[in-house]
């Protein structure tokens, strides 16, 4: 409407007074003329040539921009969102409209404000603060001085904070490109509330249009595989604007936690809060193992064992996360080690580099499966990766395994009794967070006896955090968190393995070696030899002609071909030992 139209309409001199003192004090909308509504007062806003207080000059510059077609999206939606949330300040009706209006232009912000619109129109307000997930309350009645802590959202609201995360998708593709703290901060909003805060689930007789708790919640779950990158990737930026709230980040990471335990146990969001406190969160640097009481046995050799593991029921050392510097040395480090599998490198790295930017201090990475073929070096990978990371590792074998003995322990009362091979290594090590390798674990479980289990679906517990927290060893016969444990696992394909166990993993293939990798290969087995000969290092070197007559071996071919010619007298002249 122009200025003239707008005149004709209404009478501005009649209002101009009671508009100029509103304006110069920056009074609220109810110290307007009662007859004067919201969108009227913009427009007597847009319709004043006068010059305005700053504030007031700001929104009318909003008002221009939203109006003004040629302007690009991305500013008509922030000037659509500023000015939905001066109308909220003002207590003005129909402030979702502007947030809707941002929404159609493709902001996240235009999203989550809607949602929270819809949440306040039903007297319902979401509290984030502090806690590690959010919870919905009902608005304090006035009257009654009460309030729910037990508020639903509705569908609609769940609707749009799942839009909110698709639409973060989709930037993610095109680099976040134009995108400020507000947009990535209304992001993790969106995935975090969709992933917890579930709409109440309708009565029976509707129920054929309306999802159970438990097919909300399998929802949530199938839908981890592309929000958990996506959440990183928010939280990721989020840190580079705020570098030095180590807290805020720190805190985000707890929440991504907190979550996915919410999904996998299916709990309400309280007891999820009381299962990870923040004390408990705070407590970085150890943690308890053994948190029931291990039952006690009348056999002495027994009872003698058990008072070994004593020791887990008091907090154990974790292993504390590299600075980033040190990070980036391990990337170097792995990348010249293992030339043909640089991509494996930043696969393996990429938890650990998250954390870390996001203020965490505790070393932790998603479970890893290796693909590769036999012989390729992924093994030796695990272990190397391991060992830069300053945690312990070690190697269970997993081709043949027919029971789950070694992952769970065996009963007492049986010849060579013993608790699970992971409890016993942190009870050898004194660390919570070792590395275990799961060596080959394509060829586990061809020939299982139902009486021993099947490993692999032992594995389907130790793999997910929810279960790892309470997962139960045999020989203790009480609940152990295994949580914190990191897990590479090996395999030379993936058709023998479930689909379950699959999803628990981060896939990532290990290539072979090629015959330009042949002098690297050479020096890691000679390493390798040295270590395992206690030997100094640099004690072995070979020659030139050597290294040509291996070129195009694998490392298992290599090592032999070393050793054999070492051990021969007659080829003293072909390597030197210092």
């Amino acid at each position: 409407m122009s200025n003239e139209s707008f005149e004709q309409t209404f009478d501005v001199s009649a209002l101009d007074d009671e508009f100029e003192f509103a304006a110069d004090t920056g009074a609220a909308l109810e110290n307007l003329p009662v007859d004067l509504n919201y969108d009227e007062f913009l427009m007597l806003l847009v319709a004043r040539e006068r010059t305005l207080p700053r504030r007031l000059e700001t929104l009318r510059t909003q008002l221009l921009c939203l109006a003004d077609d040629t302007q690009p999206d991305r500013l008509r939606a922030r000037a659509a969102v500023a000015i939905g949330r001066n109308a909220q300040e003002r207590k003005a009706r129909f402030a979702e409209l502007w947030f809707k209006q941002a929404m159609g232009y493709g902001s996240v912000v235009g999203v989550w404000e809607t949602a929270r619109q819809l949440l306040a129109e039903d007297k319902i307000e979401i509290v984030l603060g502090d806690a590690l997930l959010p919870r919905l309350t009902r608005v304090r009645d006035v009257v009654n001085d009460r309030s729910d802590a037990l508020a639903y959202c509705s569908p609609n609201v769940a609707e749009h904070w799942y839009k909110g995360a698709v639409m973060a998708l989709d930037q993610m593709r095109k680099g976040f490109a134009g995108w400020e703290r507000d947009d990535f901060e209304a992001a993790h909003n969106c995935v975090l509330c969709w992933l917890t805060l579930l709409p109440r689930v309708m009565p029976a007789a509707l129920r054929r249009v309306s999802p159970t708790t438990e097919e909300m919640l399998a929802q949530r779950r199938h839908a981890l595989d592309w929000l958990m990158p996506l959440w990183r990737a928010i939280d990721q930026n989020l840190s580079r604007h705020a570098r030095r709230e180590k807290r805020e980040n720190a805190h985000r990471l707890r929440q991504m936690e907190a979550a996915r335990l919410f999904l996998e146990n299916g709990t309400t969001n309280d007891a999820v809060a009381r299962e990870i406190t923040p004390c408990e969160a705070e407590r970085a640097d150890s943690v308890v193992v053994v948190r029931g009481k291990i039952a006690a046995s009348t056999d002495q050799q027994e009872a003698a064992l058990l008072k070994q593991y004593e020791r887990l029921r008091e907090p154990v050392r974790l292993v504390q996360l590299p600075d980033s510097a040190r990070l980036d040395e391990i990337a170097r480090t792995l990348v010249a080690e293992f030339p043909w599998a640089a991509d494996v490198v930043g696969r393996a790295l990429s938890e650990p580099f998250a954390r870390q930017r996001l203020g965490a201090t505790r070393l932790g990475m998603r479970p890893l499966l290796l693909v590769g073929e036999p012989g390729s070096g992924k093994t030796r990978f695990a272990q190397r990766l391991s060992e830069l990371l300053g945690t312990p590792n070690t190697v269970i074998n997993m081709a043949g395994m027919s029971d789950v003995k070694v992952l769970k322990g065996l009963a007492r009362g049986w010849a060579g009794n013993r608790p699970s091979r992971l409890v016993e290594f942190i009870e050898q090590t004194g660390v919570a967070n070792p590395l275990f390798i799961l060596d080959e674990v394509d060829k586990t479980g061809r020939h299982a006896h139902s009486m021993g289990g099947n490993p692999h679906d032992a594995l389907l517990d130790l793999l997910e955090a929810g279960n790892a927290r309470r997962y139960s060893d045999i020989y203790l016969m009480t609940e152990c968190d295994l949580s914190h444990c990191m897990f590479v696992a090996t395999a030379n394909s993936l058709l023998a393995l479930p689909r379950p166990l699959l999803s628990r993993f981060e896939l990532a293939y290990f290539p072979a070696p090629g015959p330009e990798h042949t002098e690297v290969l050479v020096e890691g087995v000679m390493r390798d030899l040295e270590a395992a000969w206690a030997l100094p290092a640099g004690a072995m070197s070979v020659s030139r002609v050597l290294i040509d007559r291996l070129r195009g071996l694998g490392p298992r071919e290599i090592r032999r071909a070393l050793v054999h010619h070492m051990g021969d007298s007659a080829a003293d002249a072909r390597y030197a030992r210092h």
